[in-house]
């Protein structure tokens, strides 16, 4: 990619950029908040000095890319980048609906970036896999912490996320019999929920389903289209 391509895609990144001037700012006034407190002054330190490494980041083109662009993947060299700042975007969220948000958004990444990876036929390891799964399974704990309503929408959108990552397994050779006992591990614990979040989740993975069943006839008419 030539220099002013690449520059034109970092600004047209930096634009959408995520988290928000609004977050950065947030970020910076906590991590102040916690380093300068008696106790809190070890730990916070730590915290301080990462977080606002990632604000610092997030301020310039490398970090805007590493954490926006479709085009990092497990495979490419930003990607400790990406999971650095996802990883202090979680530590920022400070009562149970808003880490259950974060781990949607960042779950959503992961299918997305699983998604990205198959589509242009690289190769998805058994890691990365595993790390999808790993994160759904903590994620069904993290949603039992929140308010009935909050926990019935992160319920749905998780059975979703679930579906979709099940439903790319099937396109891709590396599954395998590891991998499909880890989503029956998962389906088992959905399996034990009580009967308002397991239909909460069951909803979300019919509303993936019918997406995928409703794409897949447009393609067949599509093809039936050119036949003809």
């Amino acid at each position: 990619m030539t220099n002013w391509l690449l520059e034109r895609k970092l600004k047209h990144l930096g634009q959408k950029a995520d988290p928000s001037p609004a977050f950065l700012r947030s970020l910076e006034k906590q991590l102040k908040q916690k380093s300068g407190h008696g106790t809190w002054w070890i730990q916070g330190w730590k915290v301080a000095v990462g977080g606002l490494t990632a604000v610092s980041l997030m301020s310039g083109a490398t970090g805007v890319y590493a954490y926006n662009s479709e085009d990092v993947t497990p495979d490419h060299p930003l990607y400790s980048v990406r999971t650095a700042l996802e990883t202090v975007e979680t530590s920022m969220a400070t009562n149970p609906e808003q880490k259950a948000r974060v781990g949607i958004k960042h779950l959503e990444r992961r299918v997305k970036e699983q998604q990205v990876m198959q589509s242009k036929h690289k190769p998805v390891t058994k890691d990365v896999i595993k790390n999808i799964e790993t994160s759904l399974d903590s994620q069904i704990d993290e949603n039992d912490a929140l308010a009935t309503s909050t926990r019935q929408e992160m319920d749905e959108k998780l059975g979703t996320l679930k579906e979709q990552h099940v439903h790319l397994l099937k396109q891709d050779v590396v599954s395998s019999t590891e991998m499909d006992a880890e989503i029956e591990h998962l389906n088992t614990k959905i399996e034990h929920l009580d009967g308002q979040r397991k239909s909460s989740i069951q909803k979300g993975e019919e509303t993936s389903k019918n997406k995928h069943r409703d794409e897949g006839n447009r393609r067949d008419e599509k093809q039936q289209e050119k036949n003809d």
